[in-house]
């Protein structure tokens, strides 16, 4: 059994269980390396090498390489595709890849002996709030990471890739990062807040636009007022999301 992988699709499900029909927890970008834990003959039971999110992958949607070309893999410089989209080629055929995938610079690369070219169109000047505000109208997607559907705690660990910083994987894990900010007053863009429910068990996360104002996914990708009780959805009339604190993790 070969150990590691990479992904050489645009996106891919992981699944809870070597099923089909098992639930989504999260996905797998193009390029994303991973450590195969256990193989069936149609799954394997990886480790995303980037977050340490584990589950099942279908063996044929993914390349299978040696620990070398793994280990140089994740050693190449890379830069964060940092729009909703761009376009990449293989043997001339274009293939639509998400925001947050990690390309290398070069121009032209190969994984597993497959070519694959892309254009350097990385855009410059682009503010937390302004990237995060691409997504726009994405629709909640349980264990998402993409333009295509997220899930609260795939649209942040994505918009904050893009500005390297490595989110893990689910909103409970993520709320042990950063720097707590007591005052919804001292808050700048780009904070993040965490939200609770009735057990006090972390189960939601947003991006702050100002003190009064959050950007997060419930139901879609959103902009929704914020005050020190939580989310206040206008259009519902309710509060949606209790706040718990405040962390910021960008410098």
């Amino acid at each position: 059994m070969a150990d590691h992988g990479i992904v050489i699709l645009s996106v891919i499900p992981v699944r809870e269980s070597s099923s089909h029909r098992a639930e989504m927890v999260s996905q797998l970008l193009f390029g994303d390396s991973f450590t195969i834990l256990q193989e069936e003959p149609d799954w394997l039971f990886v480790r995303n090498t980037f977050d340490g999110y584990k589950g099942w992958i279908e063996r044929k949607q993914v390349s299978v390489v040696s620990e070398d070309e793994f280990l140089k893999w994740n050693v190449r410089p890379k830069f964060v595709v940092n729009k909703t989209s761009m376009i990449i080629y293989s043997k001339e055929s274009p293939m639509v890849i998400p925001a947050g995938v990690s390309l290398p610079v070069e121009q032209s690369f190969t994984i597993s002996n497959q070519q694959f070219t892309h254009q350097l169109t990385k855009e410059n000047g682009l503010d937390i709030v302004s990237l995060a505000m691409q997504f726009i109208n994405t629709p909640y997607l349980w264990g998402g990471k993409t333009m295509m559907g997220f899930d609260c705690s795939g649209f942040s660990q994505i918009v904050f890739k893009t500005f390297g910083v490595d989110l893990p994987r689910d909103a409970s894990q993520q709320a042990e990062i950063g720097t707590v900010i007591d005052f919804l007053e001292e808050v700048v863009a780009g904070d993040l807040a965490y939200f609770h429910n009735s057990e006090g068990n972390i189960t939601h996360v947003g991006i702050l636009i100002s003190p009064t104002q959050i950007i997060h996914c419930s139901g879609s990708v959103r902009i929704d007022q914020m005050d020190h009780h939580g989310v206040y959805n206008k259009q519902l009339g309710v509060y949606t999301h209790e706040l718990r604190f405040i962390k910021r993790v960008l410098s």
